[in-house]
């Protein structure tokens, strides 16, 4: 082999792409991101109809008609 062969060949060997490298920074940026938002209140265990509006309302039951509702407030 010559010098210029194996000096290819160690700098493919020379680690990981640089593409590789971004998309590492992107998703550990994203996983931070998610995790922080979770921490601060804004996490996925806040969901649910009292998220919105006065959140006093009950839920109508599967069947119920319109005219019962009417009835029951």
């Amino acid at each position: 082999m010559t010098d210029e062969s194996e000096d290819r060949v160690a700098e493919a060997r020379a680690g990981m792409p640089r593409w590789v490298k971004v998309f590492a920074v992107i998703g550990a940026a994203a996983v931070a991101l998610l995790t922080v938002a979770m921490l601060a209140g804004g996490g996925p265990g806040e969901h649910g109809p009292g998220r919105h509006g006065q959140g006093n309302h009950p839920l109508p039951l599967p069947g119920a008609s319109a005219s019962s509702l009417v009835a029951a407030r």
